[in-house]
């Protein structure tokens, strides 16, 4: 006599379900739905998508843009053929041809709850936190010392790389809910914050805004070196930056140098380039680009007449 065999259930509700099965989805720090939203896209319903994209990260509009995209190495599509599918791009796709979804977004209730948050810092953690707390009647406060939200997002990404128009939007929709935003309202002391009594809880969100100093004879001795994550913040905000020695938008070198890799080379360049059109040269310290066992330095040069971006690399074993 034959047993019948009742098949269970998928459960989703474990990220390992999708280790199994989609490998973008699983490579997705979020976790984002990846095959439902490029659906949504070729059937040309971009809201849907970008609404589908929200769902488990607040910024695809950013996103789209300046996301590390490790979603698309574990792409299928990379093992059948030479590129893996633009999951990244397609995420911008949508948020740039979607319709107005304010209406769609999470509305905060009538009346709160009582409760109190405080959020140190406008970036992107404190962000998230009150895109999810305000709709469930939680009252947020936002502090923070700078005069624009966004935190790195607006400091340290060019923003011929992320337009601020795109930074401002998405961070509205979130600040429109009914946050309190407190600009220009640094906190000096957390003990004076939890003491006041005022809050009954707070969220800690100003990330880690200081870069790795690089400790070399003659570091000091000069005011035209400069931390990349501080030359950013005085190019976002056109000032110096308060934690720089010296003017970082009066550097008089017509050929400056960056020390790094990836982006972290490539902003500060690419950033100089865009101010001044001067030739710029980055290098990385532990390496080549892809391959360890090389030093590389690019250099990154704009004609001004055409203002075109040309690129050279050069490597040394």
């Amino acid at each position: 006599m034959l047993r019948r065999l009742q098949m269970k259930p998928t459960d989703t509700s474990k990220p390992d379900y999708f280790h199994k099965v989609v490998d973008c989805q699983w490579a997705c720090p979020a976790h984002t739905d990846v095959p439902a939203y490029i659906r949504l896209i070729a059937q040309g319903r971009f809201s849907d998508a970008y609404m589908l994209n929200r769902e488990s990260n607040v910024f695809p509009g950013i996103l789209g843009r300046v996301c590390d995209r490790p979603c698309e190495p574990a792409c299928r599509r990379g093992r059948v053929e030479d590129k893996p599918v633009a999951i990244c791009r397609l995420k911008r796709v949508a948020a740039d041809h979607r319709d107005d979804i304010r209406e769609r977004l999470p509305r905060a209730p009538e009346t709160t709850n009582g409760r109190k948050v405080a959020l140190v810092g406008a970036g992107c953690a404190s962000l998230t936190v009150a895109n999810d707390l305000l709709p469930l009647g939680y009252e947020v406060t936002i502090f923070e010392s700078l005069g624009s939200t966004g935190g790195l997002m607006r400091t340290n990404i060019p923003r011929f790389r992320l337009p601020p128009g795109v930074l401002d939007e998405e961070i509205n929709d979130i600040i429109d809910m009914g946050a309190e935003l407190k600009l220009n309202h640094p906190v000096d002391s957390m003990k004076s914050l939890l003491d006041s009594g005022e809050f009954d809880a707070v969220f800690v969100g100003t990330g880690a805004p200081r870069g790795k100093e690089l400790e070399l004879p003659g570091r000091h001795d000069t005011d035209n070196i400069h931390i990349g994550i501080d030359w950013l913040e005085s190019v976002a905000f056109g000032v110096s930056s308060p934690s720089a020695s010296g003017s970082l938008l009066s550097v008089s070198a017509t050929r400056p140098w960056t020390v790094a890799g990836r982006r972290c080379a490539s902003a500060p360049a690419t950033s100089r380039l865009w101010r001044a059109s001067r030739a710029a040269t980055s290098r990385r310290r532990t390496g080549n680009w892809k391959t360890p066992r090389k030093r590389t330095s690019r250099s990154w040069s704009i004609t001004p007449r055409k203002n075109s971006l040309s690129k050279t690399a050069s490597s040394s074993a």
